[in-house]
């Protein structure tokens, strides 16, 4: 993109329909096609939109494949696939070859993604979460009220009801 004037048609193309570079290959629209000012009002598909900005560049088309090739391999979970991928990548820009050993480093994280299947994902949301109560607090009394709160977002999460049996049991104790 810094090869263009930022006044000229092939930068304006680029800035706008550059999501759909992003996008997977398989989920662009191949039938529906719209009117298109970039290209003085033809009617094009998202396709043929992508095929245009690829001709722009070949260094773009390369690094576009490479990018499909690698959300193929993510997708499908075929570990062999992504190092065929990885291994195959000489002739990259060097933005796509800094991507390319940032992959490398990771690639048996990767492949163990692939095995267990585990996330993190519902972790990070219930931080967030806590996050959010806390900004929405704006600071508690104290910090058993915070914990309180944070217990009755969460009441049916583990530590809540792990913090529940905990409770009920020094209760009886007590007694």
């Amino acid at each position: 993109m810094k090869q263009f004037k930022t006044d000229s048609p092939e930068y304006r193309q680029l800035k706008r329909f550059h999501r759909l570079i992003l996008k997977d290959s398989n989920d662009l629209n191949y039938e529906t096609r719209t009117k298109r000012i970039n290209y003085r009002y033809a009617y094009l598909s998202d396709s043929e939109v992508v095929d245009r900005i690829l001709a722009l560049s070949p260094e773009l088309r390369v690094a576009y494949e490479f990018y499909q090739d690698i959300i193929y391999a993510l997708k499908q979970r075929a570990g062999a696939y992504l190092a065929n991928v990885l291994h195959d990548g000489t002739n990259l820009p060097p933005q796509m070859m800094k991507a390319r050993r940032a992959i490398q480093k990771v690639y048996t994280e990767i492949l163990n993604s692939f095995k267990y299947g585990f996330s993190n994902g519902p972790v990070e949301g219930m931080n967030n979460k806590i996050k959010v109560i806390k900004r929405i607090g704006y600071g508690f009394r104290n910090f058993e009220n915070f914990r309180q709160r944070i217990l009755i977002a969460f009441k049916n999460s583990f530590f809540a009801m792990n913090y529940k049996k905990a409770t009920n049991s020094n209760l009886e104790l007590v007694a």
